[in-house]
C-alpha cells in the first residue's frame, strides 16, 4: 500500500514535469524478468554473503543514497526537489525487491535522463555566447558533498560556471575558440546520445549494483548482458585500473594504456610490443581494498583523467609554467 501511495504521488508529479520538455525519450520500465532476478538476487544475497546484511528499511537507505551517487555523483543533475520527491521511498526500496515492484528505481532514472537533457540543452545554448574571462569566478569542481541546488537558477549558474571552466582548460591547451566551441558541442551531445541509448536492463543493471555494492563496495550484481561482456573479456584479459591488462606468455602488459595515451595526445606513431618484457616484477598491484571500505571511489574515468592532465600540461608549457 505504501509503494502503490507513493506511485500515484511520485507519477502526479513526473508527469507534470515532463511536460514541460519539448522532446521526452520512451519512459524505461521494468519487466517482468527484473523483478524475479532482484527477487532472487536479494534471497541469495541476505543468506548466503560473506556479510550477513539483511534487506530492511536501513538497507533500503543504503541502496538509495548509493544509487542517487551512481546517477548524479557530483551533484550536477538533480534539484533538491526532486530529491525531496524521491525520498518517499528512500526506506521502501526493499518493500519494491521482495514485492517485485522496481516502478521506483526506473521512475528515479527517467527523471536523471530528463535532467541531463535539460542540463546539455543549457550547456549547448552557453557555447554560442562564450564567456568573459575578465570577469572572476570561482568553480567548485568536486561536489560530492555539497548540498543539491534548491531551484533551476541555482543549477543553472553551476552549469554556467561549469562550462566556462570546460572551456577555459581548452582554451590553455591551445585551441582557439572556434575549436573549443566545436570540441564541447560534441562533448555534451555524446553526454546526452549515451544517456538516451539506456535500455530497461541497463536502468536495472544501475540499481542492482546499487543493491550489492550497499552490502559491501567489492559486491557487483552482473546481468545478463553484463555477465557476458565480463566473460568475453576475462577468456583474454585481465581489467583493472581502467586499462585492459592483457595475459600473455605468463606475464601481464598494460596494452591499452599505451593506445589510450596515444589517442588522447594525438600520436601518429606505431606502437611496438615486445612480449618478452618487462624484465622486472612482472605484477605491481596496488592494494586498496582500506581506502574503498573508507569510501573512497574514483571518480573520473582513466581516460578522462588523462585528458584533463595532457590538457593542463599543455595549458602550462605554452605559458612557460610546466
Amino acid at each position: 500500500m505504501k509503494l502503490k501511495t507513493f506511485w500515484m504521488v511520485f507519477a502526479l508529479a513526473t508527469s507534470a514535469q515532463a511536460a514541460t520538455t519539448a522532446t521526452m525519450a520512451p519512459q524505461l520500465r521494468p519487466v517482468e524478468a527484473h523483478a524475479l532476478a532482484a527477487q532472487a538476487s536479494a534471497e541469495l544475497l541476505s543468506r548466503f554473503h560473506y556479510q550477513n546484511v539483511p534487506l530492511d528499511d536501513a538497507m533500503s537507505i543504503r541502496i538509495f543514497d548509493r544509487y542517487l551517487k551512481t546517477l548524479d555523483p557530483e551533484r550536477i543533475y538533480f534539484l533538491q526537489s526532486d530529491i525531496d520527491t524521491f525520498g518517499a521511498v528512500r526506506t521502501l526500496l526493499d518493500d519494491a525487491i521482495l514485492q517485485q515492484k522496481l516502478d521506483a528505481p526506473f521512475a528515479i532514472f527517467t527523471r536523471y535522463t530528463q535532467r541531463v537533457r535539460e542540463r546539455m540543452a543549457g550547456a549547448r545554448e552557453l557555447l554560442a555566447t562564450g564567456f568573459d574571462f575578465d570577469k572572476q569566478d570561482s568553480y567548485r569542481y568536486v561536489r560530492t558533498d555539497v548540498p543539491w541546488a534548491s531551484s533551476e537558477a541555482e543549477l543553472k549558474e553551476i552549469w554556467r560556471k561549469r562550462v566556462k571552466n570546460d572551456w577555459l582548460r581548452l582554451k590553455l591547451a591551445g585551441k582557439d575558440d572556434a575549436a573549443i566551441r566545436d570540441t564541447l558541442t560534441k562533448r555534451y551531445e555524446q553526454a546526452m546520445s549515451h544517456t538516451a541509448r539506456s535500455k530497461s536492463d541497463d536502468v536495472f543493471q544501475l540499481f542492482m549494483n546499487a543493491y550489492a555494492e550497499s552490502i559491501e563496495p567489492h559486491t557487483s550484481y552482473l546481468g545478463p548482458r553484463a555477465s557476458a561482456d565480463f566473460a568475453i573479456t576475462m577468456k583474454l584479459s585481465l581489467v583493472g585500473i581502467g586499462a585492459v591488462l592483457q595475459e600473455r606468455d605468463e606475464y601481464v602488459t598494460i596494452r591499452e594504456l599505451a593506445e589510450t595515451i596515444a589517442r588522447v595526445t594525438g600520436f601518429q606513431g606505431r606502437l611496438d610490443f615486445d612480449p618478452s618484457k618487462p624484465d622486472g616484477t612482472p605484477r605491481k598491484l596496488l592494494d586498496v581494498a582500506r581506502l574503498k571500505a573508507l569510501g573512497w571511489e574514483a571518480s573520473i574515468g582513466l581516460e578522462e583523467g588523462l585528458r584533463d592532465a595532457y590538457a593542463w600540461y599543455q595549458g602550462h608549457a605554452a605559458l612557460g609554467t610546466a
